[in-house]
């Protein structure tokens, strides 16, 4: 399927290998990966653990392990990500992060207002400190933390897990990005918090007109979520199109036994 041309990032032909330290080979991690993610849509890609999800999104905020060798490109306002050293205009900025698991992402001795005053220290220097507390209120309160005030000055061991994610979606809006990478952003979370998650982060997708990577195993998920998806095993893409398609007529052997997992 040919995605359309409003492309924000695109990955051709990555291939990623590490060192075997037992075999003393190399190890292929992802094999021939291509993707393209269309502005202000919302992508999945999804598979079972150690298929390479992770990787690839670390890889694409140049966060691959320093022995890893790569080969292709990660192009992004025309510039290949994969190229050292990595802009610092991106990483943080356009493009953001989403953590899967917010509690042992938030520093234990550090308060809310603590993380974002310093996220708004990098992103938006030149707020002084009344200005930071209006943009942390607005931010809270748009993330449906009504009580912002005790929240701000709250621990994460205080808070819950889904307040905790609220609290790292957050931080990932302080740059105002382009894209946001959600790597498993529900998988700590009980099911009601989950689904409220999932449904906060449509809304901040649309209002505020982003671009969405969710990796997941949780095609139930993906389904509530996504819009375009890619089905990746053993670190090779085995199936790619618009979630309705794949869903519908799914080709490989491997996206149907998900699928029929699902159901």
């Amino acid at each position: 399927m040919k995605l359309p041309e409003n492309t924000l990032l695109e990955i051709k032909s990555l291939n990623l290998c590490l060192p075997d330290t037992k075999t003393k080979q190399k190890k292929v991690i992802l094999k021939n990966i291509n993707l393209n993610l269309t502005k202000g849509k919302s992508h999945a890609l999804v598979g079972e653990s150690g298929s390479g999800k992770s990787m690839i999104c670390n890889t694409i905020l140049g966060l691959e392990p320093s022995n890893a060798e790569t080969e292709g490109s990660i192009l992004f306002d025309n510039y290949n990500l994969l190229k050292k050293p990595y802009p610092d205009t991106v990483r943080g900025r356009k493009i953001a992060y989403i953590p899967q698991n917010p509690i042992t992402s938030l520093n234990p001795v550090k308060n809310v207002k603590d993380h974002i005053f310093e996220t708004l220290e990098i992103h938006e220097p030149q707020l002084n400190l009344s200005e930071r507390l209006n943009y942390a209120r607005e931010l809270l309160l748009s993330l449906q933390l009504q009580n912002w005030e005790k929240v701000l000055n709250s621990y994460a061991f205080e808070l819950s897990g889904g307040m905790c994610q609220r609290i790292m979606i957050a931080l990932a809006l302080c740059g105002k990005p382009e894209l946001l990478l959600a790597d498993e952003p529900t998988t700590a979370l009980d099911v009601m918090v989950q689904a409220e998650i999932a449904y906060l982060l449509l809304e901040i997708i649309k209002k505020k007109n982003l671009t969405l990577l969710l990796i997941s195993h949780d095609l139930a998920l993906v389904a509530q979520m996504a819009e375009y998806i890619w089905v990746l095993k053993d670190g090779e893409i085995q199936e790619a199109g618009r979630l309705k398609e794949v869903f519908a007529n799914p080709e490989s052997q491997y996206t149907q036994t998900l699928i029929k997992a699902l159901t």
